[in-house]
């Protein structure tokens, strides 16, 4: 029997997030949200800072990701995005996005502008995802 499923791959600068066969991927695009299948006519567009909601055959929500924007290529089979930053509702910790929140914000004032750039970045996606956590 042939699977209906999609390939998804999450890859941020430092891992490949998440890879696993889903029956449909809803991605935060640009213009509104996207439903990816197998057979999706293919396509290379931006997203949004937002969700990524994974379905399987059943309909039912497996996995969610709040990403901070970034790319999306979707082929017939799969779906690939690239983010900046991303975390697994699964995985997510509220004392540790706290934390990590605190540390983005004491580096928002550093001399260094790219790390001041970075940490302002950081600090504005971990606000957006205690938001979505609460």
């Amino acid at each position: 029997m042939l699977s209906n499923n999609t390939n998804f791959q999450l890859i941020t600068p430092l891992k490949l997030m998440l890879s696993k066969d889903v029956f449909m991927a809803v991605l935060p695009g640009q213009e509104g949200n996207l439903g990816i299948m197998f057979k999706h006519t293919p396509l290379l567009t931006l997203l949004n800072r937002g969700i990524v909601e994974l379905y399987d055959e059943s309909n039912k929500l497996i996995d969610s990701i709040i990403v901070d924007g970034g790319v999306a290529e979707v082929t017939e089979t799969s779906v690939v995005i690239l983010s900046e930053r991303a975390e697994n509702f699964n995985d997510l910790n509220k004392h540790h996005l706290e934390e990590k929140l605190l540390n983005s914000e004491k580096q928002v004032n550093h001399q260094d502008k790219d790390i001041s750039s970075l940490a302002s970045k950081q600090s504005d996606f971990y606000k957006f995802v205690l938001e979505k956590v609460n």
